[in-house]
């Protein structure tokens, strides 16, 4: 993915607000464990695109902290 003259956080938020409303009209039809699951498989996601805008945002630390993704180790 190519930034095309787009923050990280540009690039990134309307991708998340889409992803957020489809998790909130599908989270009535999953079960407990399918809940879990997508719960996980979005927070790799989110990580994933939080260390992508860090290195995209390598020169611009002002993007970075726009981009208010928040990684967090172990």
């Amino acid at each position: 993915m190519k930034l095309r003259r787009k923050t990280a956080s540009e690039t990134l938020k309307p991708l998340f607000e889409e992803l957020e409303r489809i998790i909130d009209l599908a989270s009535q039809k999953f079960t407990r464990e399918e809940g879990r699951s997508i719960l996980v498989s979005v927070t790799r996601l989110v990580q994933g695109a939080g260390a992508w805008a860090e290195e995209m945002s390598a020169t611009a630390s002002e993007d970075f902290a726009a981009s208010k993704v928040c990684r967090t180790y172990p």
